[in-house]
């Protein structure tokens, strides 16, 4: 079974927007195809993911972040996706936005 992972960036920026819906939609039809497709956003401030049981969430903010938390929940994010990248191995992993800090566990220099 192939495994396909979305990361969290357009979720984590946006809470409607057409880029969100679309993998929101591609990730069940992908599933519906026997995919093992997850959306891996742990805290975010999107609508379409309270719906959605493909997506692993943590926390959903209503609208906005509390003032001065943007970083530190972006940071969070960074590192629960990472561990769950390393530990599941996903086939593809698919950026929702412009994004390389995850191609660094994949592509890093072995010594």
């Amino acid at each position: 079974m192939i495994k396909v992972f979305f990361d969290n960036k357009v979720f984590f920026e946006q809470s409607l927007d057409g880029a969100s819906k679309y993998i929101n939609e591609l990730t069940n039809s992908l599933n519906d195809l026997d995919c093992y497709a997850k959306i891996l956003s742990p805290i975010h401030i999107n609508n379409y993911l309270s719906k959605n049981k493909y997506a692993k969430t943590i926390y959903k903010f209503d609208s906005h972040y509390p003032k001065f938390t943007r970083s530190i929940f972006r940071k969070f994010n960074q590192y629960y996706i990472k561990t769950y990248i390393k530990n599941n191995k996903p086939n593809i992993l698919h950026f929702t936005d412009i994004n390389n800090d995850y191609l660094k566990i994949f592509f890093r220099k072995k010594n």
